[in-house]
């Protein structure tokens, strides 16, 4: 809530241009009234001590008043008479506002601050942001967009995976006498090209080349993403690696757990070690058990 709060400020107030009919009234009369009054405010002027407080019954006792104070008949002098005349005119508007469903409107401005009139614009000058600010603030945005498509990517492949192995599962006790497997049982579904062994202890993926090697099939090898796996971490370790990392080993930043390492090298390891296929011939006995008997000599 406060990522879309700060969204929407900077938003606002970079632009700051599509102010209502109602809002560009508002701005208007403050920015005349302030070039009269400076720091008054529409309760100010109306003589209204309860400020935003005030009832719609004290309002118009107000206005009735000041009508006659500020009418033009009544004053004497050129300059007063023009000063007057501009009050005059005010009154009717500031009071039109503060009776009706604009008030708010202005409480908010009152609150918040006013922007500031510009080449006949008003804009907000409180805030700008720079470069460096605006560039910060996209990082952090799509930073935190790629932490929650990783979350939901990885939320969704496990429910792949869950739902694979309930497929395979139900495949093979429908094969099986009774509906229930007492016995493991290769299966092969439709549309994967891969054979699956379904034991009571669960699935597991057959290998290709040597049947004998089974890899399990489970959701818990999916992992979930962390923080230092989004761009938030990764582009700025990146920068600082091929910068200040490339001058020494220990400036440089390694975001590889020790886990993953040694997987990595336990893998390399066996992908080097060659696989010895069984020679003879292969046998299958009636229990399933694969055997394979003496070669024979030419």
């Amino acid at each position: 809530m406060k990522l879309l709060q700060l969204v929407l400020l900077t938003v606002f107030s970079i632009t700051a241009l599509a102010w209502s009919v109602e809002d560009q009234e508002i701005l208007k009369v403050n920015h005349e009234l302030q070039q009269d009054y400076p720091g008054s405010s529409f309760y100010e002027f109306m003589k209204l001590d309860k400020g935003s407080k005030s009832s719609l019954k004290e309002i118009n006792k107000q206005f009735r008043k000041l009508s006659v104070k500020f009418h033009p008949d009544k004053v004497k002098g050129k300059q007063n008479k023009k000063l007057a005349q501009r009050n005059f005119e005010r009154l009717s508007l500031i009071a039109n506002i503060l009776k009706s469903s604009t008030k708010d409107r202005y409480d908010f401005f009152l609150t918040n601050g006013f922007p500031k009139y510009k080449n006949n614009r008003f804009l907000y000058d409180r805030f700008r942001p720079g470069l460096i600010f605006v560039v910060v603030f996209l990082f952090l945005l799509i930073g935190v967009a790629h932490f929650i498509i990783l979350k939901i990517s990885a939320s969704q492949d496990r429910k792949r995976v869950l739902n694979l192995i309930e497929q395979i599962k139900s495949f093979a006790n429908r094969q099986s006498s009774g509906g229930v497997l007492t016995e493991q049982r290769k299966v092969k579904i439709d549309g994967i090209d891969k054979s699956f062994l379904v034991r009571i202890d669960g699935v597991f993926l057959i290998d290709e080349e040597d049947e004998n090697n089974l890899q399990r099939v489970s959701a818990d090898d999916i992992k979930e993403p962390r923080l230092k796996d989004s761009i938030l971490v990764r582009l700025p370790v990146f920068l600082w690696n091929v910068s200040f990392g490339r001058l020494s080993d220990s400036l440089a930043i390694d975001l590889t757990d020790k886990e993953e390492i040694k997987i990595e090298e336990n893998n390399f390891e066996s992908s080097k070690k060659k696989v010895k296929k069984p020679k003879g011939e292969k046998l299958v006995l009636p229990n399933g058990k694969v055997v394979y008997g003496k070669s024979k000599k030419n």
